[in-house]
């Protein structure tokens, strides 16, 4: 058609296109009202008609039916083209929290003794799995109450928690989580900077929501991960037998 040709979109769930008729919007909204007219290229401005133009507002697991009629100058106005469909999807999403040896909530994590200068490790670790449909993948966070382990009976003095290499010299004591492993049975799940780097190398469990995994910004099945604690204490680190931080782990997806 000559590019001053002008389209309207129609939208409908009745697949008779005998009720419920809509009309795409220029702000991508649908709405009972006269056409709306554009050309071919303000409809598909971001990025050609191969990507499509966005239609928001609509309803979850719903089909709905389009088609496309074309307009140029005065008395031209053409049929309507043939009805095409697509149905929304309605979002899901899983999430399971689990320790190497408790399936169930509440769960304890021990670090056990940590001498000083001298690297603990947990003696559980910590499993998530998320499942979803979301189009931009899921996101897996972790947060501490006390941004690090804290002690009541040493003054609330608190091993304060930070991303290091707490094997380095430089570093005389920290705490945090390090990733171990990232699988997914579909899709693909990721450790992220600096829960990824191994060894002794730990990532923050402080009062920020710190994003420890995601699943690449892309739908999901049974994405995993698998992290543990470590702790190191000083030579002037209080003594004391109540060490604990209480650890939230939230996952989201982004629809």
């Amino acid at each position: 058609n000559p590019s001053d040709t002008t389209y309207a979109i129609a939208v409908t769930t009745d697949p008779t296109f005998g009720s419920n008729l809509q009309y795409v919007q220029t702000d991508n909204t649908l709405k009972t009202t006269t056409p709306v007219w554009q050309t071919y290229t303000a409809w598909f401005a971001t990025g050609g008609a191969a990507s499509g133009t966005n239609i928001i507002g609509l309803t979850t697991g719903t089909a709905y039916y389009a088609r496309v009629e074309a307009s140029r100058g005065t008395f031209t106005q053409g049929p309507f083209s043939p009805i095409v469909s697509a149905s929304t999807v309605t979002p899901t999403f899983t999430f399971n929290l689990q320790t190497t040896n408790q399936a169930v909530p509440p769960y304890t994590v021990g670090i056990g003794v940590v001498n000083a200068g001298q690297v603990t490790t947990s003696w559980q670790k910590i499993i998530t799995t998320i499942t979803t449909n979301a189009n931009k993948g899921g996101t897996v966070y972790i947060s501490g109450a006390n941004a690090g382990l804290k002690s009541a009976n040493a003054g609330n003095y608190t091993i304060a928690s930070a991303a290091n290499d707490l094997s380095s010299g430089g570093v005389t004591e920290g705490y945090g989580a390090r990733g171990l492993s990232a699988s997914a049975s579909t899709g693909n799940m990721e450790l992220l900077n600096p829960y990824n780097l191994g060894g002794n190398n730990v990532g923050p469990v402080n009062t920020s929501k710190n994003a420890i995994a995601d699943s690449t910004s892309a739908p999901v099945t049974s994405g995993t991960i698998n992290f543990e604690l470590k702790a190191k204490a000083s030579s002037s680190t209080p003594a004391a037998n109540d060490y604990a931080d209480t650890i939230t782990v939230i996952a989201s997806g982004s629809f």
